[in-house]
């Protein structure tokens, strides 16, 4: 490789073994120095450099190296081949009147170390034995997809644990920042691990488990320990399809008050073990990530992270709203950080709901998009096109550059389902919180209901789906496939399921009502809509006056077909919040649906004025309603597109939506259904 090649080889001259004594003289240059005798951000660069011929003494970088050992390296460096020594024994014997010399003395402190190197290797070779003995087949895995995962904690002081997490999100940054490898995200690894651990009394090897849950061929993982005032990391490098070890990272050592400075060292190492294995150009642009920030601004991030990950799985607005504290914090500590920490607190605003925050950060963020990584550049890409802005087709752009979950999210908002699936069922990425409902519904989508059904089975045995989503997901398959035993099985089970992220039993019912009724299972269904009315019913009275069950409890009445109830509900609704437009337009729904034309052109009429800057054409949506229930077909379907057009996401709405009965035989309306990749 450009680091390690003598000037004649470089050059396509002929090379002799003379060529192989400057190889080596580069390795015990660096054995020496620290690093290579050569460095920059680009093979020519390093050439360039080697051609001169000017190397900068190893002493001048480690003043005890010996002046007799420089000598021979410097010998063996020369650009010329007819300077070096002429044989390898030759250099051998150069170094030989060394070899009797004694130890220097900072030197000789490596040695009290070596029982650590040691353990780190053993635990290394039991590992790899585990991987060759236990589980199913890895050889499929991609090789160049790398999960980093948090660092253990050895030093025996809890205080140090968010240190781990520091290390892995650091070094998987600087990965992905070479461009040359592909990285698993930092959040996905925390969610395996975090569905690793809840697997209690699991026998199997962790390394193994999380590269069947992150589609990970190559797994980094380490620890660090306590060495009076400072922290040494070791880590290493393991084959998952093989069951083998790559390699042992060279130990790096740095202050327990500001460990950054080590991981950012250790960061290094990994992209040379990596890049001995995978990619030389890892190596060379290892150097080019930007400082990191101080330890406390990078804490506050990764609590941050930590937090996040917890809101998206267990759907907790509390953590989102701490996970933005510690985000905000992290930029106010340091400036240099501010690009990253503002970009995941506008993620974590966009999931709250709160687009116009998210947008305020994003345009903050945007001025200082070149202190983001590759990585997190390109998920800022995805937050502004494909959220803030709702420009589907410019967000499907961004996530096939990105791929894995990302991809199948934002080509399932695109109508593009198969593509979805493909991107999905390849990642394997079951840790995203979202990757079984967007798998399982774009399985629905393509009308592959016994594929969905399948899915959403695999689905429930993840440690980290709530099993009320899982139900919820598979109702709706056998619901299309018209499976009414299996279907009841399923509701009776969601009766007796607690909920654990806000998805109800009555959900369950009403998804699978309103399913049976698109597959024309209309009476069917509607008794399955009225378990859900009676479910709603049976509430305590403190939880029947909450907004959101009310607001439940009227939907169900209007798809369950119960218009008087409905229409009570949501007048009392939108007189107790009228800038709600979806509670103003489901009055629109109902005059239309009892013939009143006049007042369902006036609702619909005044529903623009309502729109605000991130409805994304749900105006045009709900007038797309009111037009098919009053029998104007054609209306309907240009407001269906411009709804779509404005930025509207795909999703299973229009297919089960009862307002639109009137256009299923339809053909410019089962042309719009049609998924478009």
């Amino acid at each position: 490789t450009p680091a390690y090649m003598s000037p004649e080889q470089a050059s396509a001259e002929a090379v002799d073994a003379r060529s192989d004594i400057y190889s080596l003289g580069c390795v015990l240059y660096e054995m020496l120095a620290g690093r290579p005798p050569f460095t920059g951000p680009t093979a020519m660069a390093i050439l360039a450099q080697q051609a001169s011929g000017q190397v900068t003494p190893p002493s001048k970088l480690r003043s005890d190296v010996p002046k007799d050992v420089e000598g021979v390296v410097l010998k063996a460096l020369a650009s010329q081949p007819e300077d070096r020594q002429a044989t390898a024994g030759e250099l051998a014997q150069g170094l030989s009147p060394s070899a009797a010399r004694s130890v220097p003395r900072k030197w000789a402190r490596l040695k009290s170390r070596k029982v650590i190197v040691a353990g780190v290797a053993l635990a290394a070779v039991v590992a790899a034995a585990v991987l060759l003995e236990n589980g199913s087949d890895l050889s499929g895995l991609n090789p160049r997809r790398v999960a980093v995962t948090a660092f253990e904690n050895k030093t025996g002081d809890s205080s140090l644990d968010p240190v781990g997490s520091m290390a892995a999100d650091w070094i998987s940054q600087g990965l992905q920042q070479t461009g040359f490898i592909e990285v698993a995200p930092p959040t996905t690894v925390l969610q395996a691990s975090t569905a690793l651990a809840a697997e209690s009394g699991s026998t199997r090897d962790p390394i193994r488990a999380l590269a069947e849950r992150t589609q990970a061929g190559t797994i980094i993982s380490g620890a660090y320990y306590r060495l009076g005032d400072s922290l040494q990391f070791q880590a290493q490098v393991t084959d998952a399809r093989a069951g083998r070890l790559l390699g042992l990272v060279k130990p790096v050592s740095g202050s327990a008050d500001n460990p950054l400075d080590a991981v950012e060292r250790l960061r290094r190492e990994v992209a040379s073990t990596l890049a001995a294995a995978y990619d030389w150009r890892l190596e060379i642009h290892a150097g080019q990530t930007r400082p990191p920030p101080n330890f406390e601004a990078y804490q506050a991030f990764a609590e941050g992270q930590d937090l996040y990950v917890r809101g998206i799985q267990m759907n907790d607005r509390t953590a989102f709203a701490e996970a933005l504290e510690r985000f905000y914090q992290a930029a106010a500590l340091d400036s240099s950080f501010m690009a990253a920490s503002l970009a995941r607190a506008a993620w974590t605003h966009m999931v709250l709901g709160q687009l116009a925050e998210a947008d305020s950060l994003a345009s903050i963020v945007e001025a200082r998009r070149n202190e983001l990584t590759m990585g997190s550049g390109l998920q800022f890409d995805l937050l502004v096109s494909g959220f803030l802005h709702g420009d589907r087709a410019a967000g499907l752009r961004v996530a096939r550059r990105v791929g894995g979950h990302d991809l199948g999210l934002h080509a399932f908002r695109a109508n593009h389902p198969r593509e979805a699936v493909e991107a999905l069922e390849a990642s394997g990425d079951c840790c995203w919180a979202f990757y079984w409902p967007t798998l399982t519904e774009s399985y629905h989508v393509l009308g592959d209901y016994k594929a969905e059904v399948k899915a959403a089975r695999r689905a429930s045995t993840d440690v980290l789906t709530d099993r009320q989503v899982a139900l919820r997901m598979e109702v709706r398959g056998l619901a299309a496939l018209g499976r009414m035993k299996d279907l009841s099985k399923r509701l009776d089970e969601s009766l007796r399921t607690p909920s654990l992220s806000g998805v109800t039993a009555a959900q369950v019912m009403t998804v699978a009502g309103m399913e049976l009724r698109a597959h024309g299972n209309r009476e069917a269904g509607l008794a399955v809509i009225q378990r859900a009315i009676d479910w709603y019913r049976a509430r305590p009275l403190e939880e029947q006056q909450t907004r959101r069950h009310r607001g439940r409890l009227t939907f169900t009445y209007y798809v369950g077909e119960q218009w008087d109830e409905a229409r009570a509900g949501y007048e009392r609704l939108a007189a107790e919040f009228p800038d709600n437009m979806g509670y103003f337009a489901s009055l629109g729904f109902l005059a239309a649906r009892r013939g009143d034309r006049e007042e369902a052109l006036r609702i619909s009429e005044a529903l623009p004025a309502m729109a605000g800057p991130y409805s994304f054409g749900l105006e045009s949506y709900y007038q797309a309603n009111m037009a098919a229930l009053l029998g104007e077909r054609e209306r309907a379907m240009r407001l269906l597109r411009e709804a779509y057009n404005k930025g509207r996401p795909w999703n299973l709405a229009p297919h089960r939506d009862p307002d639109f009965d009137s256009l299923r035989d339809y053909p410019p309306f089962e042309d719009f259904l049609r998924p478009k990749g």
